[in-house]
């Protein structure tokens, strides 16, 4: 009993020093998206968080090529709509202190498969030759705000130098 008491105050002088929004009692960490508490934001009332961190993991939403979410996705098909797909990852990452060298997995789905080739020439610049990370490429009917392209990622905090 003791041990378990003395576990408990250690997580939870570990956790106080955290300032995460949406702290979980679990200790999932979920990152509100920018405006989504700002009424009248194309961003409020979204049934979604930007991204949730679990233990050293972060889950990042699916990202269309909008440039604020809510909003309609930019014009130029595909290749404008992954850039900015793209760019948002990036955003979104570097509000947590990442960058895409820390992405490890992420998902495209697309709504034309005939074009996935020139959604892989925009989405491989954003990762450093030879750290491209495992991938799925789904493709589907139909995608959220009328967008042909949406990525999600997932990226580590932490490195456990394994293999």
């Amino acid at each position: 009993m003791k041990n378990a008491a003395a576990l408990v105050a250690a997580g939870l002088v570990l956790s106080a020093g955290v300032a995460f929004a949406g702290t979980s009692p679990s200790g999932v960490v979920f990152y509100p998206i920018p405006g989504s508490s700002t009424p009248g934001s194309p961003a409020s009332g979204l049934p979604l968080s930007e991204s949730t961190r679990v233990d050293d993991v972060l889950y990042l939403s699916g990202q269309i090529g909008n440039l604020q979410p809510g909003t309609p996705v930019v014009a130029g098909g595909i290749p404008a709509e992954a850039e900015q797909a793209m760019n948002n990852i990036q955003a979104a990452l570097a509000n947590r202190g990442l960058t895409t060298a820390n992405v490890f997995k992420c998902d495209v789905l697309i709504t034309d498969m005939t074009q996935l080739g020139i959604l892989n020439s925009v989405y491989a610049r954003y990762f450093a030759p030879g750290r491209l990370p495992a991938r799925s490429a789904i493709g589907v009917s139909a995608l959220t705000l009328g967008a042909h392209v949406e990525v999600e990622c997932e990226a580590a905090f932490a490195s456990s130098g394994r293999h």
